[in-house]
């Protein structure tokens, strides 16, 4: 049943994504038309030219083309490129240059014709609360004279060149891009993220619930899925820290190999890899390795990528990597023990990786990056955390089941343990147990409480006569015959030692209890069990019956031992009766 509700939530989550993934760009780009933009590139060898340095070497401006453009930049740092400007446009709207978001630091410099110079600074490094557009996009707007005259430079520092690239937006295209393709894709991602949230939340609930610790492992990765969701678009600098100055990609690659580490160790409880398959064990912390120094390199040295022209294959090689590791580590572990778990594992794994590879792989360039690249890393990830679901609620069945097993077969040995094995009947212990608690309800609830003593007459006489293998037979027909005069459920009928056996009657006064040991009594008479040295000739049992009375029998040992002094009267009243203290 839980497979058919993931399986109708996935089509749902289609469905919420799909306007973001379908929509075309809005019609307003066309107006890209009214501009012109002469552009030059500059790369700065030293990364601390000013903007006079810069016009100091205008000669070395090149046409914009291919990167890099001239000089090799550092392996240990960051690229600095310098892009020169000749916007000229009639609209009289406003014009915004638009960067990517791995680009941390940028300024917009307007050269007016007298000389004099505006500068805009802005990047992912500004926080959005300081940046001349609080969109999520990270904009400069162009200065209205510069559409007419003058000069702009466009300085970019970022780690990566492939993202040194820009483009210019018309207001009329913000308008229509934040009420329409950004509200599509906010949308499409708060579906994702709320769902990967709920869904971890209710791992923690249940981990609190039933204390066992992989649903908390569950939940702290669907937390650290979603804070990665939120964050590798870029949003997070809106919506969840807007006033403060983080890097792009360090954050981005943090967030993401935090999740991927509690993907590790969320495996390795759920699947027991450490013992169902410890080569593979061994070869998804490998690739977890791989990642994390993938990670570092993309981060801390992207040039050195660069140089060895691995850049674009890094990051969507480890991820793929990772993602064999994962699928091998579920398949074996589904080769060896054929079980649910193990398949929804994979298929988990399966739909959420090769989501974010088609993302990774749209964000470096492997494949033309659109709103369809964008959209299927949520739905991955949505798609994820929907059949992570699955496989730990195959786990808590499976683990109900066991819990129900082990209960069964408790309580089963519980009943051996508290049955006389030779006449089936409780034993002691099982009688002082519900004394002890019978006899707190009757004091709390001020109800009845008798007790029964039976002793079987002239027994070590029976025995001697016998042997002892038919006295145990005997004992056995007399608590038979005993048992036939409990009428209620709650009556319990124990062996009390040797040949002595003792009913509990709850909630029954001394007048109910002497009629019900009468029946018993006349029920062993009336076996005529063959005992050759009683008077009668049969098997008889002498009967004491005690009561709760306030007052004087105000414990439970004092009422055994009324209905004993009551068993040891009937002995010397000449037995087989039925006494009352």
């Amino acid at each position: 049943m839980f497979r058919s509700i993931a399986v109708a939530v996935v089509c749902l989550l289609a469905a919420t994504f799909s306007p973001a993934v379908a929509a075309s760009r809005p019609a307003i780009d066309a107006s890209l038309d009214r501009v012109a933009a002469d552009t030059a590139v500059l790369r700065d060898p030293t990364g601390h030219w000013t903007l006079d340095d810069v016009r100091k070497h205008s000669d070395r401006f090149q046409h914009r083309g291919t990167l890099p453009i001239d000089v090799r930049a550092s392996v240990f740092a960051p690229s600095v490129l310098w892009f020169r400007l000749h916007p000229r446009s009639n609209d009289n709207q406003l014009w915004y240059v638009r960067l990517r978001y791995q680009v941390d630091r940028a300024g917009l410099y307007y050269v007016r014709a007298d000389g004099t110079v505006d500068s805009i600074p802005f990047g992912m490094l500004v926080p959005v609360a300081r940046r001349p557009v609080p969109s999520s996009e990270v904009l400069a707007p162009v200065p209205a004279g510069a559409l007419h005259d003058g000069t702009l430079y466009l300085r970019i520092v970022t780690p990566d060149e492939r993202f040194a690239t820009f483009d210019l937006r018309p207001a009329s295209w913000l308008l229509v891009h934040e009420a329409g393709s950004e509200g599509e894709r906010l949308l499409a991602l708060a579906a994702t993220i709320g769902m990967v949230v709920a869904l971890g939340l209710v791992g923690l609930i249940l981990g609190v619930i039933f204390r066992d610790p992989i649903f908390l492992w569950y939940a702290g990765t669907m937390l650290a899925l979603a804070i990665y969701e939120f964050t590798a678009p870029g949003l997070a600098w809106r919506f969840l820290w807007p006033a403060l100055s983080l890097s792009y990609t360090p954050l981005v690659y943090l967030t993401y190999v935090v999740y991927l580490a509690l993907v590790v160790a969320f495996s390795r409880v759920l699947l027991r890899l450490p013992e169902t398959a410890p080569a593979m064990w061994r070869v998804l912390r490998i690739a977890y390795a791989i990642v994390f120094v993938s990670a570092a390199v993309v981060t801390v040295w992207p040039n050195l990528a660069e140089r060895l022209d691995i850049l674009s294959l890094l990051d969507p090689f480890a991820s793929g990597l990772f993602l064999g590791a994962v699928l091998l580590s579920g398949f074996a572990v589904w080769r060896r023990q054929r079980d649910l778990l193990s398949a929804t594992y994979c298929l988990a794994f399966g739909g959420g990786m090769i989501g974010m590879m088609i993302a990774a792989a749209g964000r470096h360039g492997l494949i033309h990056e659109t709103l369809g690249t964008v959209a299927a890393a949520g739905i991955g990830a949505a798609w994820q955390a929907i059949f992570l679901g699955a496989a730990l609620a195959e786990r808590a069945l499976a683990s109900s089941q066991k819990v129900d097993i082990l209960k069964s077969e408790r309580d089963d040995l519980e009943a051996v343990a508290l049955r006389d094995a030779l006449t089936g009947v409780w034993n002691r212990r099982a009688f002082e147990t519900r004394l002890a608690d019978e006899w707190q309800r009757s004091v709390r609830s001020e109800v009845n409480l008798a007790l029964v003593l039976f002793d079987v007459d002239h027994f070590k006489a029976y025995n001697d006569a016998y042997g002892h293998q038919q006295g145990d037979t005997t004992l056995a027909a007399v608590a038979r015959c005993l048992g036939l005069a409990i009428r209620r459920p709650y009556d319990l009928l124990a062996r009390y030692g040797g040949e002595e056996f003792v009913l509990l009657l709850p909630g029954c006064g001394l007048e109910d209890a002497k009629r019900i040991a009468e029946s018993a009594r006349a029920a062993v008479h009336a076996a005529e069990i063959p005992h050759p040295t009683a008077e009668s000739g049969v098997v008889t049992v002498s009967v004491g019956v005690g009561g709760r009375i306030p007052g004087k029998v105000d414990d439970p040992a004092k009422l055994v031992a009324v209905a004993d002094r009551a068993l040891y009267a009937a002995k010397r009243l000449g037995r087989d009766r039925v006494v009352v203290a």
